[in-house]
């Protein structure tokens, strides 16, 4: 066989291997909003504590969006992966053994400062195995790839803590990650073996020059901001509140809500390469981020204020709204080219940090709406909330989908100076 196919071969396993670490921690992610009533009796909460503990993962993954980018632009991609999984691995055995908060915490902490590089790994990667015409296109499809995970960590994984056990099944996901962690040592490498045919800067930018030129810039700011509202349907909404609020609303078992939670991820699947291929074709990034959260208003409208009793319904307007917000992915590619080649992990981080700072502060922020309009109603231990209290929770969701098409219409769109 030909060079070529052996060169190929290594680069499609690089950039995979990447997607499945993308895939794995995202399962972790969303893995509590498939056992909400599971880990809330486990550990003895109500809904705002039940937020703050998942809410710890974002506290550390928002973060270390910034330093991941910093660490893959100073030093590549194949080190940090790994130990970024290791970690992720041991973080979900400590969450399989405890039943304390401060541990369980702690936990999500661990799995957020772990998985704070799966995502700026996979746009290092493409960027530097593939010509730069292909990014977009690159990261929707390992973005949809990756949300695959997502969607198991809800419907299936609901399904498997309820036929094996939350222990069990957390014990069997850390003992992949820690296989995974060894196949990323020994196959990912950094850049193409004969030249940095698509990585032109020679010299590495000083960590302190590359804060500088990404901070300084205003519009990765506004990009950002944009970002963040796009994506808290997705990160807050999807990855916690939403199996809860269709197994109340519609009158679902835990494990229908789950799976029907699932079909917005599912969406994902469908819409990044489609909005990716788009991007391609016609070049309208700022169009696509505009009708993108659009889109997604309409759906959620419809599935929190006009629950029609019919069980195909959340499917149907979950999977339509995870379609739609799948264009988010394209404030990325907005982030990488309103910025130096040489700060484009920096500039995916900035934008990350600013997206999940603002998800840590919203997942606990609907625990503490629902338990201010909490009622007081009690089954065992567990607090009852009514469809109302949900409907004003989420509320800011759709609100937030309107600001970001505003700020993409108005600072971004055929702005000159993008």
């Amino acid at each position: 066989m030909s060079k070529h196919f052996f060169a190929t071969l290594l680069k499609w396993s690089i950039w995979s291997l990447a997607i499945i670490f993308f895939l794995y921690e995202f399962v972790l992610r969303v893995l509590p909003g498939a056992a909400t009533d599971t880990i809330m009796q486990r550990f003895d909460l109500h809904a705002s504590a039940f937020g703050m503990m998942i809410a710890f993962y974002l506290y550390a993954y928002a973060p270390m969006q910034l330093v991941s980018g910093l660490l893959i632009d100073r030093f590549g991609a194949r080190i940090w992966l790994s130990i970024s999984c290791f970690i992720c691995a041991i973080a979900t055995l400590i969450f399989a053994h405890t039943d304390a908060f401060i541990l369980g915490a702690l936990a999500r902490l661990l799995m957020g400062a772990g998985s704070a590089c799966a995502f700026v790994g996979i746009i290092y990667l493409s960027s530097h195995w593939f010509e730069p015409k292909y990014l977009p296109w690159l990261i929707g499809l390992g973005n949809s790839l990756g949300m695959l995970g997502a969607a198991i960590g809800q419907g299936p994984i609901s399904f498997l803590i309820d036929r094996f056990g939350f222990y069990e099944t957390n014990f069997y996901l850390s003992l992949f990650g820690f296989f995974l962690a060894i196949v990323l040592a020994i196959v990912v490498r950094n850049d193409p073996p004969k030249a940095n045919k698509y990585n032109p800067p020679k010299k590495r930018t000083p960590i302190a020059k590359s804060l500088k030129l990404a901070f300084s810039n205003k519009f990765l700011w506004i990009n950002g901001i944009a970002a963040l509202f796009f994506y808290a349907p997705t990160v807050v909404f999807g990855g916690l509140w939403a199996a809860p609020f269709v197994k109340l609303a519609y009158n679902v078992s835990d494990q229908t809500g789950a799976l029907a939670s699932s079909t917005f991820y599912f969406g994902w699947v469908v819409g990044g390469p489609l909005f990716g291929k788009i991007a391609l074709d016609t070049k309208e990034r700022y169009r696509d981020v505009i009708l993108g959260p659009i889109g997604a208003f309409i759906s959620l409208i419809a599935l929190i204020y006009f629950p029609v009793q019919h069980i195909a319904w959340p499917f149907i307007w979950l999977f339509i709204a995870g379609v739609f917000c799948s264009a988010q992915l394209l404030h990325y590619t907005i982030a990488v080219e309103l910025s130096p080649l040489s700060i484009k992990g920096t500039a995916s981080s900035l934008t990350n940090l600013i997206v999940f700072a603002g998800g840590a502060i919203l997942m606990p922020f609907v625990g503490f709406v629902l338990d201010t309009f909490w009622d007081g109603q009690m089954a065992g231990h567990l607090r009852l909330y009514s469809t109302k209290d949900y409907q004003i929770a989420l509320s800011i969701f759709p609100v937030g989908l309107v600001v970001a098409a505003l700020i993409s219409w108005i600072k971004l769109h055929k702005n000159p100076a993008v």
